[in-house]
């Protein structure tokens, strides 16, 4: 019976002082320039709930388009990675893993999307097998 592996929740810091102490960075930092600084990304952190919501929105568009038209596919896949690199960047910035993480699998992912593939044979909705 295997154990299962223990799950370790690591919170990023929330402001720039214990960034600083946590980088090892030992010069001082001007308090007002610091606390403006962590102002900015209070509100930018704020705003990358509004951004992330708007990219997901675009990203089912430029997958729903590339599924209904295959001349467009190339375009779109194109669109979708662009998409991903910046939904992986913000979550990076932002200390939100799972976003960088579920958006760089979605990049890695490009060339398996980009190839063509047969839709699923249909069957009627009341067939047993």
């Amino acid at each position: 019976m295997n154990t299962p592996a223990k799950v370790e929740f690591i919170t990023p810091p929330n402001n720039l002082r214990e960034k600083q102490k946590k980088a090892g960075v030992s010069m001082s930092l001007d308090t007002k320039a610091v606390d403006q600084a962590e102002a900015v990304m209070r509100r930018s952190t704020e705003d990358f709930f509004v951004s992330i919501n708007e990219d997901l929105n675009k990203l089912t568009k430029r997958y729903e388009e590339a599924v209904r038209d295959p001349e467009s596919r190339p375009v779109q896949i194109e669109e979708i990675h662009a998409l991903g690199q910046s939904v992986a960047g913000q979550g990076s910035i932002f200390g939100y893993a799972l976003v960088t993480g579920l958006a760089t699998q979605m990049d890695h992912s490009k060339t398996m999307c980009s190839q063509p593939r047969a839709a699923p044979a249909s069957r009627p909705l009341n067939s047993t097998s």
